[in-house]
């Protein structure tokens, strides 16, 4: 549902959208919203988007390397669309997003001195394999 709401929201509301501070500042007419062609800043009309990436960014703090039993294919490409967006604190949260998954991911390649049961060992090799595997397609991201 999050990845979903960040993929719509990724296009422009043309007449910029009301966010949460919406009732809070007063409206000004300009010439260009008299005539019809009004011009809006880069971090106007994208709802609910940056707020959505912070919350996913949230998440992936959270659930650490469980990220690893999920299918990342799309937050690649939110990863993707979001670190080449016109709104720089969509941009800004995008590489925030990256680094929280390399802080999630942190403790993958571990190696611990305790004798762990097979199921946790072979649930380690198989979030090693997906995370390079997630690092060689984020790669030309940030490259």
């Amino acid at each position: 549902m999050l990845l979903k709401n960040i993929e719509e929201t990724f296009t422009r509301e043309p007449t910029g959208g009301t966010d949460a501070s919406g009732a809070l500042h007063s409206k000004k007419i300009t010439a260009f919203e008299e005539s019809g062609n009004k011009t809006m800043h880069d971090t106007e009309g994208w709802k609910s988007l940056e707020t959505s990436m912070r919350i996913m960014q949230n998440i992936i703090e959270a659930i650490g390397t469980h990220l690893y039993q999920f299918e990342l294919d799309r937050i690649l490409a939110v990863i993707l669309k979001g670190v080449d967006h016109i709104n720089r604190f969509v941009r800004e949260i995008s590489y925030f997003v990256i680094n929280a998954i390399f802080i999630a991911s942190k403790t993958i390649f571990a190696v611990t001195n305790e004798d762990a049961e097979e199921r946790e060992r072979l649930m380690q090799t198989q979030n090693q394999t997906k995370f390079v595997e997630f690092c060689e397609k984020l790669v030309p991201i940030v490259a």
